[in-house]
C-alpha cells in the first residue's frame, strides 16, 4: 500500500510539473499590503508544495493518535490479562478449599451415620474389619466423587457465564445423581 501511496504521488507530481511549465506568463499576486509579480509556475508549484506539507502535518498527526491509542489499549490489554490470571489463582484456590470442604463434610456424614447404627441396635456388633483393598475403593470412591462434584461445579461456573446451557447443568446434576444411587 505505501508503494502505491508513493508512484500515485509520482505520478500527480509529473502532471503538476507539466502544468506548470505550460504556465508560464507572469501574474500578478495581490497581499493585503501590496502586490508582486510572479511567474505562474512558481505560484502553481508553492500551491503543490504547501499542499503537501498540510497533507503530511494532518497524517503526522493521525499517526501519533493512533500510536498513542494502541499504546494505551495494549497496556489495558496487559492489565486484564494479570486480573485474569489472578481470579484464575483464586478460582483453584477455592476449589481446593471447596474440595476439602467436601471431603469433612463426607466424613461428618460417615460418623452420623455410625453413631446412629450404634444408638439404633440394642446390642453393639463387633467392629468389622476392613481390608486394605475395601479402604482403597473407599477412598477411591471418595476421590471419584470430589472430582466429579469439581467438574460440576466447574460446569456450574461456565454456565454461569453462559447463560443459555442450564440444561446442562441439569443434566449433570442428574448423572451424578444416579451414580451416588448406584454407589449405594
Amino acid at each position: 500500500m505505501n508503494q502505491f501511496g508513493v508512484i500515485l504521488a509520482l505520478i500527480f507530481s509529473l502532471i503538476i510539473a507539466i502544468f506548470a511549465i505550460a504556465n508560464q506568463h507572469p501574474i500578478i499576486i495581490n497581499y493585503l499590503y501590496g502586490r508582486t509579480e510572479v511567474s505562474a509556475i512558481v505560484v502553481i508549484l508553492g500551491a503543490a508544495i504547501l499542499g503537501a506539507l498540510v497533507i503530511f502535518m494532518i497524517n503526522l498527526v493521525k499517526n501519533i493518535r493512533t500510536r498513542l491509542q494502541l499504546r494505551s489499549l495494549r497496556s489495558e490489554i496487559n492489565q486484564l490479562k494479570e486480573k485474569l490470571h489472578g481470579i484464575e489463582k483464586e478460582r483453584d484456590a477455592l476449589l481446593a478449599q471447596v474440595g476439602q470442604l467436601q471431603e469433612e463434610a463426607l466424613a461428618v456424614e460417615g460418623e452420623k451415620e455410625a453413631a446412629g447404627e450404634a444408638a439404633a441396635g440394642e446390642s453393639h456388633p463387633p467392629p468389622v474389619e476392613t481390608t486394605t483393598e475395601q479402604q482403597q475403593g473407599t477412598a477411591e470412591s471418595a476421590v471419584d466423587e470430589s472430582a466429579e462434584q469439581e467438574e460440576i461445579k466447574e460446569k456450574i461456573a461456565g454456565e454461569e457465564e453462559h447463560s443459555a446451557g442450564e440444561e446442562e447443568v441439569l443434566e449433570a446434576e442428574a448423572e451424578t445423581e444416579k451414580r451416588e444411587d448406584r454407589e449405594r
